[in-house]
């Protein structure tokens, strides 16, 4: 049987990302005698309800959990009100749903942007992560900060003249490079100067296939030094402990 992974991201975007990446991580580790092509067999990706690929956020408040998750202990924890702040709810949601589903998954990824509250996004998500019994399934974090965006540029690296010189443009607006220090990249109106949207699409002229390739083909201890502020290098260790159940199953 494949290993059941639920991810629960905000867009398809963010749901690609870290997914190639886990797959990437897979074949890199894997042994000689495991077959890289074996993939699809061991490890499935899927969203709470039946036939998806992934649960957005959002739809999270469209699926119900029972009432009885909603006190006592349950989603809304009202014995440690602290909790409630931030993604604490949302994330203790979405992990009781994963828990109760049928079949229940072997691994719950929680894909979330930490905009300009890393520090407190990243304890509520992990408090709530912290409220699972280990027993029940294993939960991996992926938190990007400030955007995933960020984390592509940790992975940019040019390929042309052309780039070379976008990049020095871009680099000379904001007085900092912001492939190796994409967490400064944390406004979040559209379009602002430290928007990391507006710079990866600078940089990689808005092509899909281009942004891809920032974490398919740039060297993983690129993404790992670039990533030790933003959340990557977080991610990446943390598939650490996946790789070998994917392996395995």
């Amino acid at each position: 049987m494949p290993l059941r992974i639920t991810v629960i991201a905000e867009a398809a975007a963010d749901f690609q990302h870290v997914t190639e990446l886990i797959d990437r991580s897979v074949r890199e580790q894997a042994p000689d005698w495991w077959d890289g092509e074996q993939i699809d067999e061991a490890r499935e990706y899927c969203g709470i309800q039946p036939e998806t690929e992934f649960t957005r956020w959002r739809d999270l408040r469209h699926l119900s959990a029972g009432r009885g998750m909603l006190r006592n202990g349950g989603i809304l924890d009202m014995n440690q009100p602290q909790r409630l702040g931030f993604d604490y709810a949302s994330g203790r949601k979405a992990l009781i749903l994963c828990a109760n589903a049928q079949p229940r998954p072997d691994v719950v990824l929680l894909v979330r942007d930490m905009d300009q509250q890393p520090k407190e996004r990243k304890q509520s998500l992990g408090a709530a992560r912290d409220d699972i019994p280990a027993a029940a399934m294993r939960v991996l974090l992926a938190l990007p900060s400030a955007k995933r965006e960020a984390w592509a540029l940790a992975g940019w690296e040019p390929g042309s003249d052309l780039e070379h010189a976008a990049f020095a443009a871009v680099r000379m607006g904001l007085a900092f490079n912001p492939c190796e220090h994409s967490q400064q990249l944390d406004a979040m109106e559209h379009g602002a100067v430290r928007d990391a949207k507006r710079v990866l699409g600078i940089l990689t002229g808005e092509d899909p296939e281009r942004e891809a390739k920032c974490w398919r083909e740039t060297a993983w201890e690129t993404l790992e030094a670039r990533g030790s502020q933003n959340g990557l290098a977080d991610f990446l260790n943390e598939l650490n402990a996946l790789v070998p159940l994917i392996i395995g199953a």
